[in-house]
């Protein structure tokens, strides 16, 4: 009989041990990711006082909901960006935009001719 209190008694000692183990290993967990996450309620940003920003952004002007647009989606959130960093703008222009409609069309009919 006394051997089943012990066994019994051993074995409510381990199943606490553990327990109280995973919640620490829990916490330490949420404290690791809490500090290499930080979040920043405020609405200020941060901008190094020695670095260079460049905003580079590719901006889609025709073909778009509603019709052209004289300047695009894309350019627009870039420029708020390029006020809020004081930063440098560039946009890229692919090269297919500076080519002429029959050029364009020869280049996609050898396209499907090769397929």
């Amino acid at each position: 009989m006394r051997n089943r209190i012990i066994a019994f008694f051993s074995v409510i000692v381990v199943i606490v041990a553990a327990i109280i183990g995973f919640n620490v290993y829990r916490n330490s967990q949420n404290q690791n990711e809490s500090t290499s996450n930080p979040t920043n309620s405020s609405s200020s940003t941060n901008v190094k006082k020695n670095g260079k920003v460049l905003v580079v952004y590719l901006s889609r002007t025709k073909g778009v909901y509603g019709g052209g647009l004289t300047r695009g989606n894309t350019a627009r959130v870039a420029d708020f960006i390029q006020e809020k960093t004081k930063g440098d703008t560039y946009e890229i222009i692919p090269k297919w935009h500076k080519v002429n409609k029959s050029k364009m069309l020869v280049l996609l009919s050898r396209m499907l001719y090769q397929m």
